[in-house]
């Protein structure tokens, strides 16, 4: 459990429908609603209409050593406090686990810098060095989203102390900028397996998950955030004060973090051990690519989290700005949303990142992609839907060509129930059923592995006995299969979570790629799906608001938001009134 919480994973606990209200039923954007929470003018205001006492509790609450035993106890002893922190939405109460009140560490800058007033001027540092040039803000999670995207296309085999081998290593920096090094690329593994981006694969690998959609579908000021969680996972209230009186800087100013340990201890504030321990907090900040050092004691955030955390100067993202070529070279510009991005990643060969960044359609990138659950008519729908210039019709051919060519044929690994006689094949279909998923011969069924306990209860219950074991045609299969490197891993036994396991087992991401275009234009969608507990199938009608590979939240003609699994949704259609 984190010691101090982002707003964007505060937002998320909410749930689909406070903030379904939060953007008036949908007239403004979830960015919208972030941006207007972290207004420093908002929260001002609502600092202002404290009393002098209550103010006191605010600043004692945000200095308290949060790892202790009462953490909450300054503002319990305040209810009018309480009150007016969650009428001003700067205080939000969270109930997994048990119910505490939590301010978001975004709004700390802002509320320390109405609070603390007689900060020493001696904090900020009389050297001046102007900042470089304002980017997109890419570069604080390119490590991570490379990351993520070379363990789509192929599992990244990792040694028992849980480091990704060097080759593999060597092999992803060739088109990474040289600045990023080794030990940020570990970090960035560690955020991703804490926000279950990657996940263990067979054979001793990593993998991305199916969570990878959603993460990106943020934006990246609430990326940025949840990388400052991940970084005072078990932080100090010292460690967050100096994040938040970075960000109150003034753009070519440096923070004195020698002199700022001083006044800390001398506030007695917890966390302010020794310039050794601060160091060390500040480096693993370096390799998280949010502070810059300007010798031992001057530091800052960097530009990305400077301009683009709490202060939304980057240019604003779109979903339609690539340039597609009739070579299959796509051009994608600095303003290309993340979810517009990641997309593209599996649907296209990077090239070159840079602030023009360049990937290549192929035939190596089509194969991806079909091992990405895409099929051809969502995959050239996705790709217009990204683009501001249309498909080149000889690019859309040989498009389809190469996916007709890769799904031509296929190699499957089945479980088989073989019979003596075909007549005791049909009584064991017959019996199981739905959990048959193919007829193979007269004698042969394929059925579902993980189904292996329920097929052998219900034979054995219409008294057919059947042992539960499994018989390999190959009896020295694996023998071989640790004689050889494998390097197709996702066909592994052991692999039931993995993605592309998840696609091969009924594609969680193709109803989400078809879906998820319709959510924010307010059409209305008519589904027809299978309500838990029930055999018969009904039809609704709502507007999609949110979806991800796993649920689809929507909502229906009294403002109420609904909740679907995709599993339960049979089919859907587009109302065109």
């Amino acid at each position: 459990m984190s010691t101090y919480y982002s707003l964007s994973l505060v937002l998320d606990s909410l749930g689909p429908e406070p903030l379904w209200h939060m953007t008036a039923f949908g007239q403004y954007s979830r960015e919208f609603v972030w941006e207007t929470l972290l207004d420093p003018e908002r929260i001002s205001q609502v600092i202002g209409t404290l009393n002098k006492k209550e103010g006191q509790n605010l600043l004692q609450f945000l200095v308290e050593d949060l790892a202790g035993y009462h953490p909450l106890s300054a503002l319990h002893r305040d209810e009018k406090l309480i009150e007016k922190l969650n009428q001003g939405f700067l205080l939000f109460t969270l109930t997994d686990g048990y119910v505490r009140p939590v301010i978001p560490f975004d709004f700390y800058p802002a509320i320390l810098d109405s609070l603390l007033i007689d900060r020493p001027l001696a904090l900020t540092s009389p050297v001046k060095t102007p900042r470089s040039p304002l980017t997109n803000g890419f570069e604080a999670i390119l490590p991570l989203f490379h990351l993520l995207s070379q363990a789509r296309k192929e599992p990244l085999p990792i040694t028992t102390n849980g480091q990704i081998y060097r080759r593999t290593l060597v092999k992803m920096k060739k088109i990474l900028p040289a600045s990023i090094s080794d030990d940020t690329i570990d970090e960035a593994m560690r955020v991703g397996f804490y926000y279950h981006l990657l996940q263990r694969g067979p054979e001793r690998t990593i993998e991305a998950s199916l969570d990878v959609e959603d993460f990106f579908a943020h934006g990246l000021s609430e990326i940025l955030s949840r990388y400052l969680q991940f970084a005072l996972e078990h932080g100090t209230p010292f460690q967050l004060i100096t994040i938040a009186l970075a960000a109150l800087l003034a753009p070519d100013e440096w923070l004195d973090t020698e002199v700022l340990l001083k006044w800390a201890k001398g506030q007695r504030l917890p966390g302010a051990f020794d310039l050794y321990s601060l160091s060390y907090f500040l480096d693993h900040l370096v390799q998280l690519g949010i502070w810059e050092k300007h010798n031992k004691f001057l530091g800052r955030l960097t530009n990305p989290y400077y301009f683009g955390w709490i202060r939304h100067e980057f240019e604003p993202l779109s979903d339609q700005t690539l340039v597609i070529e009739p070579t299959g070279e796509v051009l994608v510009p600095p303003n290309t949303s993340l979810s517009t991005l990641w997309d593209l990643d599996g649907m296209a060969e990077i090239k070159k990142y840079d602030q023009m960044r360049v990937y290549h359609i192929n035939r190596h990138s089509i194969t991806t992609a079909v091992l990405d659950g895409w099929d051809p008519d969502t995959y050239l729908q996705r790709l217009q839907d990204m683009s501001r210039v249309p498909i080149p019709s000889n690019l859309e051919h040989n498009i389809r060509d190469w996916f007709r060519q890769l799904t031509r044929h296929s190699v499957i690994h089945a479980t088989i129930l073989h019979s003596a006689t075909a007549e005791d094949s049909y009584n064991a279909e017959r019996i199981l059923g739905p959990l048959i998923i193919k007829r193979l011969s007269p004698t042969e069924l394929i059925v579902n592995r993980a189904d292996l306990k329920g097929i052998t209860q219900a034979l054995d219950k219409s008294g057919i006995p059947l042992i539960p074991i499994v018989h390999e045609l190959d009896a020295n299969r694996e023998t071989k299969m640790n004689a050889y490197t494998s390097y197709d891993y996702y066909y592994e036994d052991d692999a039931f979570d993995s993605r592309r396991r998840s696609v091969q087992q009924g594609n969680p991401l193709g109803l989400s790629r078809k879906i998820r275009n319709l959510v924010g234009t307010g059409k209305m969608v008519r589904i027809r799906y299978r309500p838990a507990g029930k055999n018969a199938p009904e039809v609704i009608r709502l507007r999609p608001i949110h979806i991800d590979p796993i649920a689809l939240d929507g909502v229906l003609d009294n403002n109420q938001v609904l909740t679907l699994y995709l599993n339960q949704i049979d089919s859907y259609e587009v109302e065109t009134s």
